[in-house]
């Protein structure tokens, strides 16, 4: 499909071999995606190994190595990423340390772009109670952390990150979390900042048909557009529930702030971010039996930018299973921009369509 000279969905073949046998202690996973068009191709092969030590231990290895040739290279180019891990589960304690190391010449052109030229390490540990007969129903806490050096061989620069989680849960279907966050992270240019975040949550699971979410957070985070760190807080309320046996429901609201200005100037360049905005999101679940579910979704965000004044999605889903195993599936979906600001007079502004898709699938288990 082109526009103009500028192609913007080549018709490129995808191919996709898979292999995925286990057995009780050991567990395989082959994988060959392939991407292929005259004078071009991509193969990536991925794999994996873990094996049980015992009931609490396991150790493990994965490869990932591609070869690519297009139409202006002069010969194929090929990358590789490779990490092995060891986890501990002995009773209600947790452990696990991974280490990877990625070429600089992977690539996978069958979805986003990766990072690539690093080496790294990351860990986590943690403890979480079993179910306590008193007014605490259960706790627990988590610790972890992350190294990467990115192009080593090159100009290293190195990147660093910690966090701690703390939860409890109360009989009375009460429950509180804290989390913080610390390290270093690059922007765009491969600069290094310090960020940091803090964050709180309360959920209050009253009944099967109502219950709600409280979560605050605040910190220092790196915002791209602007390459640089900013001052940031958010709110978030999210309400959910199971009024009968057959419908469901749940929503949102998130509110965030940042301290920087909505009009910067960047490397020379005019940038335009909205600094105070919000989401809102519902969904809606009616399953009429085991074989029949229908679900509705709706989302807004009043983020502005240059040519809108924020965005409204909807989508609706079905699924229907015929007969055993047999699925028949069914959507649709739409997007719009608003081209004119909400006011006391016209609240709900003015929205232009951009984008819809309706879709029908039919998957049979043999």
């Amino acid at each position: 499909m082109r526009d103009g000279d500028d192609i913007i969905n080549s018709d490129d073949y995808y191919q996709v071999i898979s292999v995925k046998p286990s057995w009780r202690t050991i567990k395989l996973n082959n994988a060959v995606l392939s991407r292929m068009n005259d004078n071009y191709f991509n193969h990536v092969y991925e794999g994996s190994v873990s094996k049980l030590l015992g009931d609490s231990f396991s150790v493990g290895a994965n490869i990932t190595a591609s070869v690519k040739k297009d139409a202006g290279m002069n010969e194929q180019n090929s990358g590789y990423k490779a990490g092995g891990f060891i986890s501990a589960n002995p009773g209600d304690w947790n452990a696990w340390i991974s280490a990877s190391t990625c070429s600089e010449d992977l690539e996978i052109d069958m979805g986003y772009p990766i990072e690539t030229d690093y080496n790294g390490i990351s860990w986590n540990g943690g403890y979480s109670s079993s179910m306590l007969p008193g007014r605490i129903k259960y706790y627990g806490a988590n610790l972890w952390g992350g190294y990467n050096r990115y192009h080593p061989r090159r100009n290293p620069i190195d990147e660093l990150n910690q966090g701690a989680n703390a939860y409890v849960t109360f009989s009375n279907k009460l429950s509180f979390s804290a989390t913080q966050n610390i390290g270093t992270s690059l922007d765009w240019a491969n600069t290094q900042h310090n960020i940091h975040s803090s964050q709180a949550s309360f959920n209050a699971n009253l009944w099967d048909s109502f219950g709600f979410g409280i979560n605050y957070a605040i910190g220092n985070t790196i915002v791209y557009q602007l390459y640089d760190t900013y001052k940031t807080q958010r709110w978030v309320i999210n309400l959910w529930g199971q009024p009968t046996d057959k419908l469901s429901y749940s929503g949102g609201v998130s509110l965030r702030q940042y301290d920087y200005n909505k009009v910067s100037v960047v490397n020379g360049n005019v940038v335009r971010l909205d600094n105070q905005y919000a989401f809102v999101n519902a969904e809606i679940s009616y399953t009429h039996s085991g074989s029949l579910q229908i679900k509705g979704a709706i989302n807004y965000n009043n983020n502005e930018s240059r040519s809108s004044f924020g965005s409204l999605g909807y989508h609706s889903n079905l699924r229907y299973e015929f007969k055993p195993e047999y699925f028949l599936y069914a959507g649709m979906q739409s997007n719009q921009y608003q081209d004119e600001k909400s006011t006391l007079s016209a609240p709900l502004g003015s929205f232009r369509k951009y984008g819809s898709t309706a879709y029908v699938k039919l998957a049979i288990s043999l």
